[in-house]
């Protein structure tokens, strides 16, 4: 929205944020505000502009109106605020001749989100779930994690482990855009695949071919593990296990969690995360509405 201030059909004055308000911005955003770079950030009042009852923020590109994030102040909720604002997005993609709407929503801490969404004419296009928990081979459940780490397959003599450093990079690229990187972005997921990012991956080779690997990243007293793929005939055969457990033998005594991501379609990550008492802590979805 290139203006500044707009008055909506539903009586909604929505414009950009004086300095003073940023702070009702990070509190209403913290996410967006955690990573502000190129986002539009929008405050919402009623007409006579004495209160704010919601904050926005999103990007513009040539297609459309992405990566939007609207918080209704939850005493003004289910109050026609959020519609209201929904339309004047969709009214200003259409005026501008854009192609589409992106709306971000994290479905573990706004339940509500889907529904809302698609009975405003939005389909959900994807989703990135975030889950935590304790370094399972060292947690409580570090004896059924041996036990799985005892029963996956034996790999070919061929096979070796290796740094994401020293695995061929046209593969990795190869399996990361195959398996990982065709989903629909979303917010926090990582497309990037350097090396030093992820000094505590592991690639999993036979001979010279590329079967598998995690990205991993320690974090203060976390690793963070923000992919992990498999080439599909080689799943089910313990090759993930393995994968966690060579990771996990890179950490230091200081790393006491892991949080691990996945999409919808990583089937086998979401299983071991429940196996092994990792709770869900986000689940971020991407809907989409085209004009």
């Amino acid at each position: 929205m290139n203006e500044r201030n707009a008055v909506t059909p539903a009586g909604l004055l929505i414009r950009e944020p004086r300095e003073s308000e940023f702070p009702a911005c990070r509190i209403l955003l913290p996410e967006a505000c955690a990573q502000p770079a190129g986002r539009l950030f929008r405050l919402v009042f009623e007409s006579t502009g004495s209160s704010i009852v919601a904050a926005l923020s999103y990007f513009e590109d040539s297609r459309g109106i992405t990566g939007v994030r609207l918080h209704v102040v939850k005493k003004r909720r289910r109050s026609g605020i959020g519609s209201g604002v929904i339309q004047h997005l969709l009214d200003e993609a259409q005026r501008q001749a854009k192609q589409r709407v992106l709306v971000d929503a994290d479905l573990k801490n706004e339940p509500d989100a889907e529904a809302f969404l698609t009975k405003r004419g939005f389909r959900l296009i994807g989703r990135l779930t975030s889950v935590h928990g304790p370094i399972v081979g060292r947690g409580a459940k570090r004896d059924e994690f041996q036990a799985r780490l005892r029963g996956a397959a034996e790999l070919p003599a061929s096979s070796r482990m290796t740094s994401l450093a020293d695995a061929p990079v046209d593969q990795i690229a190869q399996l990361y855009a195959d398996h990982i990187a065709n989903t629909p972005m979303m917010p926090g997921m990582e497309r990037t695949l350097r090396a030093d990012q992820y000094p505590e991956s592991v690639v999993v080779m036979i001979g010279e071919k590329v079967i598998g690997f995690i990205l991993a990243r320690a974090e203060t007293e976390c690793v963070r593990v923000p992919a992990l793929a498999v080439l599909p005939e080689y799943r089910g055969k313990g090759l993930a296990i393995r994968m966690i457990a060579a990771m996990e033998d890179k950490l230091g005594e200081n790393i006491k969690r892991g949080e691990f991501e996945f999409t919808d379609s990583a089937i086998f990550t979401a299983k071991i995360a429940a196996a092994f008492g990792h709770e869900v802590a986000r689940i971020g979805a991407r809907f989409e509405r085209s004009i």
